[in-house]
């Protein structure tokens, strides 16, 4: 990981904004592949064919319909062989490459697809199928520029393929250009308003250029077009939490977990809106969850250890905080909020001090974290300017806002643990006072802020932020 401050705040947040599929996809999913069995079979029937004194075009057909039969029945991997052979006979089949292209696709072979695709269209076949499935298979190998060719060739060949327009909004959409994405989108719901990844997909767009008022009613519509859709419900609820809108965010979160109950990116949104409503207990259940489902989830130990830090659970969170880094040694962040923890507990540092020097020796990248690095392993030689003073430079608001957020809060725990409890409160407050909810130092600020007070910190819902004494974790 580098230094960039944005890089630790998506690991952090674990943002899902999960663009739907692209349209036109193979239909056919893949068993097994052929076994050695299946292959011997294979070739001796290829010989019985041969007595049979078929002519060349005939075996070709036939080969073609075997693939097709293979296909039909999810073998991907002997549709390949049959198709292969029907091209070894012709070479100019078109209808073996269009067939072997789509086996391609299944298997995710995209530029195994594409090669097929060209050469059907090499042979003379140029219709708005096949150039919105090639336009795919390059969108899916990231070639975003000849994805847009194809798609637009689609769409010069039939104007008035909604599909075309939304796979091409898409293709728009990675590069950036969100403009001439949102265009594509308006355009294909001109002319499909019931198509629902139409909506899902300028929704994401929307909410890239933050107007989430927008993005939320388009993630509704393609809700109310495909209730199945979870991956709606939680963009739809990641903007809601954007917004403030806590209970929104938690009940599209648990809608999505019913529709998908297993999948783990989904528990660490909900725990990260129960998070932003001092739910703790329930936000650390989510992000175990999560853990049990994905074991190697980098974000979800780094959200909760971040939640058992601000709870005063100390231990926990260094545990959670060294498998980050057991994961990816080269997260400075992860780094960072060990060594926080540590100072908390009164431990020795030597081992993560060194970790984090391995880091920022092999690590040329700018950014918050990389220079809170620098400061932390400095021992006096850097001081606080060293982190501060990059950042009011930024002209970016919103960037300089949340690294400022992530700024005051490490700089006010290095204060706390050298004794400064006065200076540490100083620049918590200045981090809550950034107002970045999106920064998860911004809820760590007031955990410490509230660590010093005298009471603990009632909560909505019943529970609390523990009040630790002297580090240690309350009973």
């Amino acid at each position: 990981m580098s230094g960039n401050p944005g890089i630790a705040c998506i690991l952090i947040l674990c943002v899902l904004l999960l663009l739907s599929p692209l349209n036109c996809r193979a239909d056919d999913a893949c068993r097994p592949a052929l076994d050695d069995k299946d292959l011997d079979a294979s070739i001796r029937e290829y010989v019985d064919i041969l007595k049979r004194g078929m002519t060349a075009r005939e075996l070709a057909i036939y080969y073609r319909d075997q693939g097709d039969a293979a296909r039909k029945n999810g073998l991907c991997n002997k549709a390949i062989i049959y198709y292969g052979r029907a091209l070894g006979i012709d070479p100019d089949f078109v209808d073996a490459y269009l067939a072997r292209a789509g086996v391609y696709t299944d298997k995710s072979l995209f530029p195994a697809a594409i090669n097929d695709y060209s050469k059907a269209i090499t042979l003379g076949i140029k219709n708005t199928t096949i150039y919105i499935r090639r336009g795919v298979a390059y969108y899916k190998t990231g070639k975003y520029d000849k994805a847009i060719i194809d798609l637009s060739n689609a769409i010069l060949l039939s104007p008035d393929n909604a599909t075309a327009y939304t796979d091409r909004g898409l293709a728009y959409y990675r590069n950036k250009d969100y403009e001439k994405a949102l265009a594509d989108y308006n355009q294909a719901i001109k002319l499909d308003p019931q198509l629902p990844e139409a909506y899902y997909n300028r929704a994401a767009a929307y909410g890239d250029k933050g107007l989430y008022d927008q993005a939320i009613a388009d993630y509704s519509r393609a809700i109310e077009l495909e209730p199945g859709n979870a991956a709606a419900c939680v963009n739809r609820g990641i903007i809601e939490r954007s917004k403030g809108l806590y209970d929104q965010a938690i009940a599209d979160y648990t809608k999505a977990i019913e529709l998908d109950p297993r999948n783990a990116i989904i528990y660490i949104n909900r725990g990260i809106a129960l998070r932003s409503k001092g739910l703790y207990n329930r936000a650390i259940a989510d992000y175990s969850r999560a853990i049990e489902l994905d074991p190697a989830n980098l974000s979800a130990y780094i959200n909760r250890g971040n939640a058992y830090y601000n709870t005063g659970q100390y231990a926990q969170a260094k545990a959670d905080f060294f498998e980050a880094t057991e994961l990816d040694p080269q997260f400075g962040y992860a780094c960072l909020r060990l060594l926080n923890a540590i100072w908390e507990l009164k431990g020795d540092d030597t081992d993560v001090m060194n970790r984090l020097r391995k880091y920022i020796a092999s690590n040329a990248a700018g950014g918050v974290i990389l220079s809170v690095a620098e400061y932390y392993a400095s021992e006096g030689s850097v001081g606080e300017e060293h982190v501060l003073t990059p950042i009011f430079r930024d002209k970016d608001i919103k960037r300089r806002t949340g690294m400022l957020c992530r700024a005051y809060f490490f700089l006010g725990v290095k204060r706390l643990a050298n004794g400064n409890d006065e200076g540490a409160a100083d620049y918590f407050n200045k981090s809550v006072e950034t107002g970045d909810t999106d920064c998860d130092e911004y809820y760590g600020s007031k955990a410490m802020l509230n660590r010093q007070a005298p009471q603990s910190h009632e909560i909505p819902g019943g529970e609390k932020i523990a009040s630790p004494s002297g580090g240690k974790k309350e009973a």
